[in-house]
């Protein structure tokens, strides 16, 4: 059970981190 909830926070981490640098870098450098 703590592997599954453990490949489970890896998954999220590597589908939440690329979409905050995402908006990050649309907000933040709008005229790019």
């Amino acid at each position: 059970m703590v592997h599954a909830i453990r490949h489970e926070f890896c998954f999220y981490l590597s589908f939440t981190i690329p979409l905050d640098f995402y908006f990050v870098n649309h907000f933040f450098s709008p005229n790019r």
